[in-house]
């Protein structure tokens, strides 16, 4: 080659490498959230600008977990457009991209406020999004139609149950944790929400570290965000045809909304009336021969409960917020009524007839105060409460016979007072991680106003710590609770424990729409007022049953694999495991005078594993359906002391669902149906049964208004609510409640929603859980 042309060549050459290397090209990607919830944003453009022209060079939209990817020329500067309908559009600008793909930290759109005159929606809303530690729901305007408060909107979950006295259970459990926009709240706040409000819900079903040890599944209602001044509620009140059979819940809430300032008032009512048929056979078993004891009661419940809340929020700035919160309940559960037995004793007959009559009056209250600072990437609260219950339950069993006029009550005044203090701190460590560490020390006392030897105190000194790490694909998150409880029993007996509860999660997504999770958790639960109180209840003069002061917490293991497919419909199919030890059971003895004694005991180790699956899905352009299916046996183990009362072991199995059906029929009329059906149950040593529980319903808006007609309970003058089977060694005893209903019972209900400029978003704060006594239906 000349040596002339040779340092051309070597100069056309570095170019020509110079501009292959700028064509090889440069991953860009980054994650999408609301800033409000930090929730995924699926669908968002997403714009690659050259810098300074402004002229597009590459344009995608986000995925369903919101995030994105393009691809770029190294050594350009280029600016970053992110728009979506009802967000402030976003833009960011990017230095000279390096020979390196590049992630951008988490963008953030804050939402705006936009007036249309006409809008058309293109595509449905997607139903549920699958993440670590939580599934959310997203509330379909046909959930907002068809229903009238805060409780309507959850029984369109899927997992969650709800029966004819709004009882909420979660994948069939009662004992779960309800928050509102993360903090703690109870079923008569949900009750008064406007279902307008409600963005989506979140179900945790392996709660974390956080969270108490004796939870087994939290539900988060997050609502929408508002931030201008203003006045706003609703009323809402049911209307029976008939005064046989009265289920009614009125309420009505209040926000008044100024600068900084929210100050908010709510009530709820729960008033149930209606005529209950029990039916108890009992067989014993004796030296001297068999002996039926058969008893047919015919009560009238009657239960009212006035819940009245009351606070105030101050939001001083975006680092600084201070909550004061109060709820006064006074409420009352009776059973009144006549009490029928007819015994067949070996050496006699015997008949005794009573008319049964329950005072009952209870007080329940509780205050907090609530404080947090929060900053970019970290956040501080401090949270102190304090539960009271004064209650007052007298029951008279006054016969009626004309040769045995005697007369039997039963006593019990419990008390309880619970304190706590809580304080959570939350970092983010590096662009993935994040740290959460906190503290809680709660005291409880409870007692009895009429026994002495009944005094109870428990000190609970918790602390956990939790670490989240995620990825684009991948999310896990694992943490531990420890516990250090110290309780002491009218200064005769002290006990103190520690517990170690350590739980973990693993997501992986596989492809675009789907993900594997891994759950695992332990966890503990305690026993309250009720189960604890010696105090005897006298039933009958032949049946019994008190609490037992010595009662120690039982521990559950959980594990759960779930695929998850998400698209605009969900679909979820998980297998679990569940072992309980030292389980909380009730157990039956007859004593020498055949009287059939009900205790409670630590009574064995119980076995759960099955599959669930659950699906949101909307089947046509007028018709969804929210479903939830659980299959599983059932192994219980009893220990030494249930052996001793005749308890074998048992293998059972049990099929349970529910679902709800929603038809939009007109944007202003809607009907659903609801099921919620359990085959038998097996605890310990009894049996369990309730028939289905149906919901049809009908709703019609129209402007501020709301209007709608209810029906329930499977088409029948009597609905079985309860039945009970329970064996022993010297008996056999059967029991069946009934609800006395009309073929078809139906009420209507009403609701009006006013607001004047929209409400801030209120941040409240813990409300109480405190446990009262199964009675009745």
């Amino acid at each position: 080659m000349n040596k002339m042309y040779f340092p051309l060549f070597i100069m056309a050459y570095m170019v020509m490498t110079t501009l292959l290397q700028a064509q090889e090209p440069v991953k860009v990607s980054g994650d999408i959230v609301d800033d409000n919830n930090e929730q995924a944003i699926a669908f968002a453009n997403v714009a690659l600008l050259s810098y300074p022209d402004s002229v597009l060079v590459e344009g995608t939209i986000s995925n369903m977990d919101g995030a994105f990817s393009m691809n770029a020329n190294p050594n350009h500067e280029y600016l970053l457009r992110i728009s979506y309908l009802g967000y402030k559009t976003h833009f960011q600008s990017i230095s000279p991209i390096e020979h390196s793909p590049l992630k951008l930290s988490k963008i953030k759109l804050k939402s705006s406020v936009i007036n249309l005159q006409e809008a058309t929606v293109i595509a449905d809303r997607q139903k549920a999004k699958s993440s670590v530690d939580k599934t959310s729901y997203f509330i379909s305007k046909s959930i907002v139609s068809s229903s009238s408060d805060g409780i309507d909107v959850l029984k369109n979950i899927p997992g969650v149950q709800l029966d004819l006295q709004r009882n909420i259970s979660l994948e069939g459990s009662r004992n779960i944790k309800l928050l509102v926009n993360g903090v703690e709240r109870n079923k008569e706040f949900v009750s008064q929400l406007n279902p307008n409000m409600i963005d989506h819900v979140d179900i945790v079903s392996m709660p974390g570290s956080r969270y108490d040890a004796d939870i087994t599944g939290v539900i988060n209602i997050v609502l929408k965000k508002n931030h201008e001044n203003g006045i706003s509620g609703q009323v809402h009140l049911e209307i029976p045809t008939t005064s046989k059979l009265i289920f009614i819940f009125p309420n009505y809430s209040l926000n008044i909304t100024r600068n900084k300032w929210n100050i908010y008032t709510s009530y709820n009512g729960e008033l149930s009336y209606f005529d209950i048929k029990e039916i108890t056979e009992q067989q014993l078993k004796s030296d001297h021969g068999n002996e039926t004891i058969h008893s047919t009661n015919y009560i009238r419940q009657k239960k009212w409960s006035h819940v009245f809340h009351y606070g105030a929020d101050f939001i001083a700035n975006d680092h600084h917020q201070f909550s004061l919160y109060g709820m006064i309940n006074p409420y009352s559960y009776e059973h009144d009524g006549s009490v029928n037995y007819e015994a067949e004793l070996s050496q006699r007959k015997e008949q005794w007839r009573a008319m049964k009559d329950d005072d009952d009056n209870n007080l329940l209250a509780y205050h907090s105060l609530y404080y947090k600072y929060s900053r970019t990437n970290s956040s501080i609260d401090c949270d102190i409460n304090l539960n009271t219950l004064d209650g007052r339950s007298i029951t008279h069993l006054n016969s009626i016979e004309d040769d045995n006029k005697t007369s039997t009550n039963s006593f019990s005044y419990p008390r309880e007072r619970l304190m706590s203090v809580q304080l959570n701190y939350t970092q983010k460590v590096g662009e993935r991680w994040n740290l959460g560490v906190g503290v809680k020390s709660s005291y409880q006392h409870m007692w009895d106003g009429r026994i002495e030897d009944f005094d109870y105190k428990n000190q609970v000194n918790a602390s956990y710590i939790s670490f989240n790490y995620s990825s684009e694909h991948f999310q896990a998150r694992a943490g531990v609770r420890v516990e250090h409880a110290d309780s002491e029993f009218s200064s005769l007996m002290n006990h103190t424990n520690l517990s170690w509860l350590p739980s973990f999660d693993i997501q992986k997504s596989i492809g675009k729409s789907s993900k594997l999770k891994l759950n695992y958790r332990r966890w503990l639960w305690r026993p309250g007022i009720h189960q604890k109180n010696p105090a005897i209840r006298i039933n009958s003069p032949y049946f019994q049953e008190s609490g037992n002061p010595n009662l120690a917490p039982y521990f559950t293991n959980d594990a759960m694999v779930e695929y998850a497919r998400q698209k605009v419909n969900y679909f979820a199919a998980r297998l679990f495991y569940r072992q309980s030890t030292d389980v909380i059971s009730n157990l039956y003895f007859v004593d020498e005078s055949s009287v059939l004694q009900k205790t409670i005991e630590n009574a064995g180790t119980k076995y759960q594993y099955g599959v669930q699956l659950l699906n949101s899905l909307k089947l046509t352009k007028m018709l969804s359906l929210n479903s939830f299916v659980k299959m599983y046996e059932i192994t219980t183990s009893p220990n030494q002391s249930s052996r001793n009362y005749g308890v074998d072991r048992k293998n059972w199995f049990v099929f349970a669902t529910s679902f709800s059906l929603t038809a939009q029929i007109k944007d202003d009329l809607v009907a659903s149906f609801n099921l919620e059906y359990s085959s038998p149950q097996t605890e310990i040593q009894d049996n369990y049964y309730d028939e289905p529980l149906y919901f049809l319903s009908l709703d019609k808006s129209y402007k501020k208004w709301k209007f709608g007609i209810i029906s329930a309970l499977p088409f029948d003058k009597y609905f079985l609510y309860d039945s009970n089977d329970i064996s022993g060694d010297s008996f056999d005893r059967t029991y069946k409640g009934y609800v006395n209903t009309m073929l078809v019972p139906i009420w209507f209900k009403v609701s009006f929603q006013f607001n004047k400029g929209k409400n801030k978003k209120v941040r409240r704060n813990h409300e109480p859980q405190i446990s009262r006594a199964r009675k009745g239906f």
